[in-house]
């Protein structure tokens, strides 16, 4: 079965790290400037000196949980990829004083090609990250690293399917399709947005693998 990439968006405290409850055979990476709370597989990551050793530790953790369990998981989580990404960034800011962006690039792009390459390949992949309101832009917009990365698009370039979790007071709101909402899809079947309530991830990420099988069968490789 084809597998498929989904990105979750939202500001801060809007509820994107509970949504990964409903997660079923999921490893969790988690970098989020506090543990993970829920009682699902997962991997607290510490601070890391460079991005080959951030990609050590997460390579490592996955083959412990095939040890644990026998099998590798079917998702990995990143939760979140904005943290990691600034984490990275910061961190080359404090070593490199003359044109420090180009390696920024350069060591983002590297953790990038891993999801692309290594996890994409072979695991459904969900990747949280912050969002924030541009008021210049009138829109919300995947908090990201500066650079040329930035100005790419970031990780929203990387996927067809991101959905955005809208918090007014109480209310929570999955949106599906909304320019000014980070968010995407290629499914017509969904709609523009939900009650948060009526809405789980294990759910959605069963029916972005129909899609995916639906699409595989005319694929000519």
């Amino acid at each position: 079965m084809s597998k498929c990439k989904l990105m979750v968006l939202a500001a801060s405290n809007a509820g994107k790290t509970t949504l990964l409850k409903t997660l079923k055979d999921v490893f969790i990476i988690s970098r989020d400037g506090k543990k993970y709370p829920f009682p699902q597989p997962h991997y607290n990551v510490p601070d890391f000196k460079d991005v080959d050793e951030l990609i050590d530790g997460i390579v490592e953790k996955i083959n412990m949980y095939e040890e644990k369990f026998g099998e590798l998981p079917k998702i990995i989580a990143i939760d979140t990829i904005s943290k990691i990404l600034l984490d990275i960034e910061a961190g080359i800011l404090e070593k490199v004083a003359d044109f420090p962006y180009g390696k920024i690039g350069a060591e983002v792009s590297k953790f990038v090609h891993f999801i692309e390459r290594d996890l994409v390949e072979n695991f459904d992949v969900i990747v949280l990250s912050h969002a924030m309101y541009d008021e210049k832009l009138k829109r919300y917009v995947a908090v990201n690293p500066g650079g040329s990365y930035k100005n790419r698009g970031g990780f929203l370039s990387e996927v067809n399917e991101a959905i955005f979790i809208e918090a007014l007071g109480e209310k929570r709101t999955v949106y599906f399709r909304n320019v000014k909402r980070c968010s995407r899809t290629l499914c017509d079947d969904f709609p523009e947005k939900m009650l948060l309530e009526d809405f789980t991830l294990q759910s959605h990420i069963e029916k972005l693998r129909e899609l995916n099988t639906d699409t595989e069968e005319w694929e000519f490789n």
